[in-house]
């Protein structure tokens, strides 16, 4: 996000901004921002921060033109013209983890039949709440159909912390995804799993 201007009303500090790519931030997320330059009563570039809880989101959908308000302990600024960028990374959220868990499907950067090179692709795996034991699945398809998907990692001693594994995927594999097809134990267990292209 760029950032236009910048204010504080009552340590609530207020980004005007503008969405460059991504969806919109919501409350359940962080922001960090870089290269403003207003000097708050803290001293320096105080709008500069590292991972602050999103109190507030207003922007527009279709244009991307809002604000996003954070607390931050400063006497009042009024609106001022400031610049900057803004990240937002998206919150990663633990789904219920069972023995017939599916994924959601990901298209693979590159996918080309004419190109014969295999890929590598990274995806790890963490139990928030973690089960007695499973074995989580990587799975790739060349057409993203139900029928056309067959696994091509597996992983059965679960490290609850988590655990990534990178491998080589055939060219001809488009779409991947993570399965979970054994799981016991462990009270309520949930997974987030991640894939890298």
């Amino acid at each position: 996000m760029s950032i236009q201007n910048v204010q504080i009303t009552s340590n609530v500090a207020t980004l005007y901004v503008t969405i460059l790519e991504g969806i919109k931030p919501t409350t359940s997320q962080t922001i960090s921002v870089q290269g403003t330059q207003t000097v708050t009563s803290g001293g320096g570039s105080n709008f500069n921060v590292t991972n602050a809880a999103i109190t507030g989101v207003t922007i527009d959908s279709t244009t991307g033109v809002g604000t996003i308000t954070f607390a931050l302990s400063s006497s009042d600024i009024a609106k001022t013209v400031d610049s900057g960028l803004a990240v937002s990374p998206v919150a990663e959220t633990a789904d219920a983890a069972t023995s017939t868990s599916k994924g959601l499907q990901f298209a693979l950067s590159g996918g080309n039949n004419t190109v014969r090179n295999d890929r590598v692709v990274s995806w790890s795996y963490t139990f928030p709440s973690a089960p007695v034991s499973a074995t989580i699945n990587l799975q790739g398809a060349a057409v993203d159909l139900e029928a056309n998907y067959t696994t091509l990692d597996t992983q059965s001693t679960i490290v609850a912390a988590g655990e990534t594994r990178v491998l080589s995927v055939p060219a001809s594999v488009n779409f991947v995804r993570c399965t979970i097809s054994a799981l016991s134990g462990g009270t309520n267990p949930t997974v987030i799993a991640r894939i890298m292209d």
